[in-house]
C-alpha cells in the first residue's frame, strides 16, 4: 500500500513541474468536427467544420488569439456555408507536462451563404462560442486537444444555439527567451 501511494504522489507530482504555456510562447493549430444529424422524417443533415486558430500567451496560462470558423452542411437540396472571424482568449489550469484543462471564450463576425436549387442568399451576423477542453500532450510541443464547445449565433432575427465536441492539435512555439 505504501509503494502504491509514493508512486500516485511521484506520478502527481510530475504533472506540475512542466509547462508549454510560458509567456511569449505562441499557439498554433485548429480543430475539426464532421458527421450528420439525424432528422425525423427528413434526409439527414451532414456537416463539415474546420476551425484554425493562432494565438499569443501574453502570460503564463493565458492565451489571446484569432480563428477562422469554416463551416460546410448540406441536407437534400440545401446546403449552408459558412465563414467566421473569432478572436478569442484561453486560460488553461494546471502545470502539468502530459495534460492541462483549459476554458476559451471566443466571438466575432459570420458571414453565411445559403443556397438551393433556386435561390442564393447572403447573411451576417454575430457568433458566440465558450467552453471547457483539455489539451493531451504527446510530446513537449504538440498536443491533442478535446473540447466540448457551445456556439450562439444570431444572423438577424434567428437565433441558433448549439453544443459540439471537437478534437484537434496545437502546436506551441516557444517564444524570444
Amino acid at each position: 500500500m505504501k509503494k502504491q501511494i509514493l508512486f500516485f504522489t511521484l506520478l502527481f507530482s510530475t504533472f506540475l513541474t512542466f509547462s508549454q504555456t510560458n509567456e511569449g510562447d505562441k499557439l498554433v493549430g485548429g480543430t475539426v468536427s464532421f458527421g450528420t444529424q439525424f432528422v425525423q422524417n427528413n434526409n439527414n443533415l451532414l456537416f463539415l467544420n474546420f476551425n484554425p486558430n493562432y494565438g499569443k500567451f501574453i502570460l503564463d496560462n493565458i492565451t489571446v488569439g484569432a480563428g477562422v470558423g469554416l463551416n460546410f452542411q448540406k441536407q437534400d437540396d440545401n446546403s449552408v456555408t459558412s465563414i467566421s472571424l473569432l478572436p478569442f482568449a484561453r486560460y488553461y489550469v494546471g502545470n502539468s507536462d502530459v495534460l492541462q484543462f483549459y476554458g476559451e471564450i471566443k466571438g466575432g463576425y459570420i458571414f453565411q451563404r445559403l443556397n438551393n436549387n433556386f435561390t442564393t442568399v447572403n447573411n451576417q451576423g454575430g457568433q458566440f462560442n465558450i467552453g471547457p477542453g483539455a489539451a493531451f500532450f504527446l510530446s513537449e510541443n504538440v498536443s491533442f486537444d478535446f473540447q466540448v464547445n457551445y456556439q450562439f449565433v444570431r444572423i438577424e432575427e434567428a437565433r441558433n444555439r448549439s453544443l459540439s465536441f471537437n478534437f484537434g492539435f496545437q502546436v506551441y512555439l516557444l517564444g524570444d527567451e
